[in-house]
Parts: C-alpha cells; structure tokens; sequence
C-alpha cells in the first residue's frame, strides 16, 4: 500500500490571496458584509493581511488590514478559551482552582463554593450582567458615547 502523495497546500502570500481572494468576497456578497479584514500568521509572523469591502459603505472607504477597528465582541472568548487551555495542557493552570488563585485581586465570598476558570468559561460564576447603554442606534449617539464630555 502506498501513501497518500504530500499535500503543499498554500506556501506563499500570493496563493493566500489567490484562494481568499475568491472566498471572501462570494462571503461578502452572499452574507450582504460590509467589510471585512483576513490576517493569516504563519511561524509567529504575519504571512497574509488583506482588507475586502468597505469600511464605510456610503463613502466608498476601503477596509485597511493595518487601520480599520472592528468590534470583535464574544468573538475574543474563542481566543481566551484558546489560551486557558493551554495553559491547562501545559499544567500552569487548574480549571477547578478557586480563580482568586489567579488574580491580583479578590472576588469575594459570597457563594457556597469558589468561583473557577471552569465557572467563567461556561459563563456561571453567578455574576450578573448589563448591557444597558452598550449600543447606540443613531450616528448622532456614537459621537456622544464616546466623548467623555458628552452626557448621554
């Protein structure tokens, strides 16, 4: 029995672009995005970054890979939970461990048990949340949000 032939796949930042090229923006038209930014790290150094669509639609603004902010949201647990559990492989971290053992500072007792990474993750440590004044609805309440010298 023979193996299976080695497979390349991409080895250069034009084939990156070649095959993203065509992905992404059917991705942009089908799914009606804006914008959007493809950063690709190969070896700890960035191998492919490429801005499609617009940052600002009416305006026409292309998306920079190197100046354009998007607001990645819930999206970063992903990169945390990443983290975490590596640092759980590499036995730095306990998933079960009360979390005080890990900060700088001290959430209180206020539960029969402690509160874990395992807590956190799973989003059940028992905090509450609000998002009340976290999204603005109109172009004119985004300058207001973000001025410090603005009353909301």
């Amino acid at each position: 029995m023979q193996a299976a032939p080695a497979i390349a796949g991409i080895t250069t930042p034009a084939e990156m672009e070649a095959f993203l090229d065509s992905l992404v923006s059917e991705q942009i038209k089908t799914d009606q995005i804006p914008g959007a930014v493809v950063t690709v790290v190969k070896g700890g150094q960035v191998f492919f970054a490429k801005g499609y669509g617009y940052s600002n639609v009416a305006d026409q603004s292309p998306v920079s890979p190197t100046r354009t902010l998007f607001r990645i949201g819930s999206t970063t647990k992903l990169f945390v939970w990443t983290s975490v559990m590596q640092l759980v492989e590499q036995g730095k971290l306990d998933l079960n461990a009360d979390i005080n053992t890990y900060l700088d500072f001290q959430i209180p007792a206020t539960f029969p048990k402690p509160v874990t990474m395992k807590d956190l993750l799973t989003h059940t440590p028992g905090f509450e949340e609000s998002n009340v004044g976290l999204f603005v609805y109109t172009p004119e309440r985004v300058f207001l949000k973000y001025c410090s010298f603005a009353k909301l």
